[in-house]
């Protein structure tokens, strides 16, 4: 399983080089994250909440991971978590337990089943390629340290 420190070497290993990224500067308020929560009905992970906390926002390989924008627009365009979950749904893309975090350019979307929390409300990550679903990773930090070797390591 990942740590916190593995997902921080990965990202400084590939910093201009694979990723590109925020700073603490660019994490979402306590406040935004509530309203996040509110808007997606369940608790964000606590490990999606640390790494926003670190790197607010990051494109790995050229795809974005959903994060939290300062302001929520449910007409604008966004890589906001909740303005993709409102989309997507709406969409018939995911059902209603599913929250998308991710989508590559080859049709790969990722999202968490939020019918499985565990501890740290966190939630196994499913990969979804048209109507199959398959599972990822236990959590986020998993996720996120796979997508990144996958993105960047190849």
């Amino acid at each position: 399983m990942a740590t916190k420190e593995e997902v921080q070497a990965l990202m400084a290993k590939h910093a201009g080089a694979g990723i590109n990224c925020g700073t603490t500067e660019h994490a979402p308020s306590a406040e935004r994250i509530r309203e996040t929560e509110e808007l997606l009905n369940v608790p964000l992970p606590d490990s999606y909440k640390w790494f926003l906390s670190q790197y607010g926002n990051v494109v790995v390989g050229g795809d974005e991971v959903w994060s939290i924008y300062p302001e929520y627009s449910a007409t604008m365009y966004s890589g906001d978590i909740a303005y993709q979950y409102k989309n997507d749904a709406k969409g018939g893309l995911t059902k209603a337990n599913e929250i998308s975090i991710a989508a590559t350019d080859f049709g790969e979307w990722f999202v968490f089943d939020t019918t499985q929390k565990a501890e740290g409300n966190e939630y196994p990550v499913l990969l979804m390629l048209g109507e199959e679903r398959q599972p990822y990773a236990a959590n986020f930090l998993e996720f996120i340290a796979k997508f990144i070797r996958l993105q960047c390591d190849g």
